[in-house]
């Protein structure tokens, strides 16, 4: 498939193992959302709001510059995942930035996680509280850092 003549691979949602799915908001926003229905499974939403968090939660997978990295761009919003210098994660329209490749590591169950190749250490993560964690204070291996993808 073809966007702007970009190749892009997998349709998913990346669930994380705090029980939120990450979503891109069209503002930039990295966050999680735990509504998880789905407006074209039969399930009404109950409003625009709605439609819109579950729309901004569905991704796609892209090959990175190396062997084992991807990028993560929501399908709805264009945006990719990327992290700044100070470890902020947020979305940006330039896949060529830095921050914006990170490297997908398998856990038992099915689980994956993100690290950023240009920052190593800092892990894609979401928190209890559903907000994007910075990268500085993120650990392999932990509830935040894990995610399972689900197909669209």
């Amino acid at each position: 498939m073809e966007d702007n003549g970009t190749p892009f691979g997998n349709k998913l949602q990346l669930y994380c193992e705090r029980g939120f799915l990450l979503r891109i908001s069209d503002s930039g926003v990295i966050s999680g959302t735990d509504d998880n229905s789905d407006p074209y499974s039969g399930t009404k939403a109950n409003s625009v709001i709605q439609i819109q968090l579950i729309i901004s939660a569905h991704l796609e997978l892209s090959s990175g510059d190396e062997i084992g990295t991807v990028k993560i761009r929501g399908i709805h919003s264009g945006l990719y995942v990327c992290f700044g210098e100070n470890g902020k994660p947020s979305a940006k329209e330039n896949p060529g930035l830095p921050g914006t490749t990170f490297r997908e590591d398998f856990y038992g169950h099915s689980y994956n996680s993100y690290e950023s190749k240009d920052y190593p250490g800092w892990m894609l993560g979401i928190n209890k509280a559903g907000q994007a964690k910075n990268g500085t204070k993120t650990e392999a291996g932990k509830k935040s850092t894990k995610f399972l993808p689900i197909r669209l």
